[in-house]
């Protein structure tokens, strides 16, 4: 068994740029404050860290082994001065991946993009249906937008990943959106379920019985290409779907928040216990990823004895849980299990095939 208190290299950083967003999806897990600015970028508010200083952020966890940058948010586009935070991070040769509702564009950010492209963008949209979409999105004019700007991504050459979010479990209607995404030059498309936390709470999958959303999973599973995914815990898809499987890098990862607050994630926007010291502080990044209580809580918890199904889950090293923070924010334990193999379990409808003797 690894030792929770010894230091693995922290390889990611979550930067939330921006507190807000510029509109008001009816599942968002964060929910952020609505801007009021819509399709227009602002200055950076009170508190918000300026370019310089996420660039100091960034160079405190080089040496603790930082290799890719995500921007995430609240809509780290709505700042107006987003090419030149994006600029600290690519111009320190890291991986960058963002991820945006594809509204918006900060002057200056196809420079940006055309001097260090980003790994790939990741963009969310949730149907092929503009009315629709903008019902979800909550602001009219949402869809064209952000159709724009995929056809933008695409004349430049930037490898794009289109994120849907879905409310019920039509097969139907995701392949509609694959054939949208495609015809988009999307790489791929990520099927994800709306989840039991933040603004999602009522409107998502768990108000379904386990067996159709575990029958949903499988339709996707097999039903389609490569080329779509479905965010979906490990134990529940086939082996093809292993072979690329990307999970979540929670045991070498942390978040900052855009006054420099740290956190595991954009967690801490709504979960003050999960904060921890202030990354603008030179020496908290390091200190809070080296011995904050958390953090050593966190890695004890995640590779320390499990309760099932993780318990003996084939994938309880890799998955961890699925989301580890929504799992936390659900029941206050890191090592908790996600709701999908807790539902499944309970109903009998995990797979024995996926547990270890």
């Amino acid at each position: 068994m690894a030792d929770p208190r010894q230091t693995p290299d922290l390889r990611v950083l979550y930067l939330n740029p921006s507190g807000g967003c510029n509109l008001r999806c009816r599942h968002c897990w964060v929910a952020p404050a609505p801007s009021g600015e819509e399709f227009r970028t602002r200055t950076a508010q009170s508190g918000e860290l300026d370019a310089a200083a996420w660039g100091r952020i960034l160079d405190e966890a080089l040496p603790l082994g930082l290799a890719w940058v995500k921007f995430t948010g609240g809509e780290p586009l709505a700042r107006v001065d987003f090419p030149s935070i994006y600029a600290e991070a690519a111009g320190r040769g890291l991986g960058t991946i963002i991820e945006t509702n594809g509204t918006l564009e900060p002057p200056g950010i196809w420079e940006a993009f055309a001097a260090a492209p980003p790994s790939f963008v990741a963009v969310s949209l949730d149907s092929a249906d503009e009315a629709e979409h903008d019902s979800f999105r909550g602001v009219p004019g949402s869809h064209r937008r952000t159709l724009a700007f995929l056809a933008r991504l695409r004349e430049v050459g930037i490898n794009i990943q289109v994120i849907t979010s879905v409310e019920d479990l039509d097969p139907v209607r995701v392949k509609a959106m694959a054939e949208l995404a495609e015809s988009c030059g999307a790489s791929t498309l990520s099927v994800t379920p709306v989840q039991p936390i933040g603004r999602g709470a009522g409107r998502a999958s768990d108000r379904f019985p386990i067996g159709e959303l575990l029958d949903f999973f499988g339709k996707i599973d097999r039903g389609f290409g490569p080329r779509v995914v479905v965010n979906a815990p490990p134990a529940f898809l086939s082996p093809k779907r292993l072979l690329n499987l990307s999970t979540c890098p929670i045991l070498n990862l942390l978040g900052v928040l855009p006054d420099g607050t740290l956190s595991f994630c954009g967690i801490g926007f709504t979960r003050a216990d999960l904060r921890m010291g202030n990354a603008s502080v030179r020496g908290s990044l390091t200190e809070a990823w080296r011995e904050h209580p958390l953090v050593l809580r966190l890695r004890s918890d995640l590779l320390g004895p499990r309760p099932e199904p993780c318990g003996s889950c084939f994938f309880r090293l890799s998955c961890m849980g699925n989301c580890v923070m929504q799992n936390y924010s659900r029941t206050g334990d890191f090592a908790a299990p996600g709701w999908v193999c807790a539902a499944a379990m309970e109903a009998g409808l995990f797979p024995a095939s996926r547990r270890l003797d």
